[in-house]
Order: structure tokens, then sequence, then C-alpha cells
């Protein structure tokens, strides 16, 4: 998934998705920004651990991978509670 951010003068932030809306990464990330999803899996070194997203100070991306930082760490971003894939 590629992200990109730009800065405007609006009101109100506006988040626009191109490409194949029904995917499953889709309706996930639209849940997540909903409010409906509270919990995502996060990895570190072969352990799986589970988080509040409000836990999350930032993510970015390497590559493909989604990398989120919690605290002073790092976890690779897998899937979220409820979602049915990875």
């Amino acid at each position: 998934m590629k992200i990109t951010l730009e800065h405007a003068d609006l009101t109100e932030p506006e988040i626009i998705i191109h490409g194949q809306t029904e995917s499953t990464q889709v309706r996930n990330l639209i849940e997540l920004l909903g409010g409906k999803q509270q919990k995502m899996f996060f990895f570190k070194n072969e352990y799986e651990y589970i988080f509040d997203i409000s836990d999350v100070s930032y993510f970015e991306t390497d590559g493909s991978k989604v990398i989120a930082h919690i605290n002073k760490f790092a976890f690779i971003c897998k899937w979220f509670i409820g979602s049915k894939t990875a």
C-alpha cells in the first residue's frame, strides 16, 4: 500500500483511496478510520503482541511493510482484530 500525505488548508482532513476499493485491506482501513477497530496485531522478533491503536505513536512504511512505533519500540503490523485475512 502506498501512503501519501499532503498538507492542505482544509477545515477537515480528506482521504482519497485509489485502487481496488473492495479489497480486505481497504475495508480494514476504512473500519480503522471510522473508529470501529480498537486493537491491532504486531510482531517483533517472532513474537506476537496485541496493542490498542491509541498506543501507537506513529506508523511508517518500509517497502511492503507497515511499521508501528509504540513507546521506544518498532513493531511490524500484520492485521486488525476482526479482519479475516492478514
